[in-house]
């Protein structure tokens, strides 16, 4: 199984095609062909080894919001200094995201509350719910397709292997366990999550975090977390609900289950061939076998 975070890895591309292109007028046409070549190219590499290609999608009102109402807040002032029209993006990524749903063969999942990571999360750990083994009762071996840091502590799962578009290699993180605790502790500026030493709202308020040094470190992976002081542990414990993929709410699994078994491929064959058709996508056209 191919598991691809879509919003992450297509905004990967388009701010890669922006640099390599500077000045290319970012309208539907160029993202269609954006989105339509990265998807390509993935199942090109990998449906050999891992076979299935689903895309994984963002549901909106995350419920990790309700839990950190700052949760990704600094990203609307990312956008807004990129210089680029992302409503006018937004909506037209989600008319070609409609489009490939019917012209192509691949599976679109997506569930309301949750994020595309919480997803491809739910659907590697749930494998046999989802009829992903092989004759002899195996999982089958299953890539998770972004550049996104979080998704190290799922190769706890043997079967999980993670591509990395931005470098273009295929990884297995050595010690999942210690690749989320890192990351619980740091936190993640991209999402807006301090690290320990510093309120949660630190980035919001405009507060500098306080480092995190490597003794500190080196005593949680050897003793744990007892010895942290009372406003650490529940800064540890809030970084933790909001980065680890255990704690997504449990009545999120059976609903992606359903939405998964509900997303049956529409497009391939003469849709797909008349979609590319009617777009321009002569280069697609050309290499239409690339999409099975």
């Amino acid at each position: 199984m191919i598991l691809v975070d879509y919003s992450g890895s297509m905004y990967s591309a388009l701010h890669v095609e922006l640099a390599r292109n500077p000045g290319t007028k970012c309208d539907i046409k160029f993202l269609r062909h954006c989105i339509l070549n990265q998807l390509r190219s993935y199942s090109r590499k990998f449906k050999e080894d891992y076979g299935e290609m689903a895309i994984c999608l963002e549901g909106g009102a995350c419920w990790r919001k309700e839990v950190f109402p700052n949760y990704k807040a600094g990203r609307a002032k990312a956008r807004i200094d990129s210089g680029i029209d992302w409503n006018a993006v937004f909506k037209d990524m989600n008319q070609i995201t409609d489009e490939l749903r019917e012209a192509t063969p691949w599976r679109f999942v997506q569930v309301r509350g949750l994020e595309a990571d919480d997803v491809i999360a739910i659907l590697a750990k749930n494998m046999e719910s989802v009829g992903r083994t092989t004759l002899l009762g195996d999982v089958e071996p299953t890539l998770i397709v972004s550049n996104d840091k979080d998704y190290a502590q799922l190769q706890k799962l043997s079967w999980v292997s993670q591509y990395l578009p931005r470098n273009g290699t295929t990884t297995r993180e050595p010690n999942p366990e210690h690749a989320l605790i890192d990351l619980i502790v740091h936190g993640d500026k991209s999402d807006g999550i301090p690290n320990i030493n510093s309120n949660i709202n630190s980035f919001v308020d405009g507060e500098r975090q306080k480092p995190i040094t490597r003794t500190m470190m080196s005593s949680i992976f050897s003793s744990g977390t007892d010895f942290l002081t009372e406003s650490q542990k529940k800064r540890y414990k809030e970084n933790e609900t909001l980065i680890s993929f255990e704690c997504i709410p449990e009545e999120y699994t059976e609903k992606v289950i359903n939405a998964w078994k509900e997303a049956e491929p529409k497009g391939g064959g003469m849709k797909l061939f008349t979609y590319l058709a009617k777009n321009g996508l002569k280069e697609q056209l050309s290499r239409i076998d690339d999409f099975k």
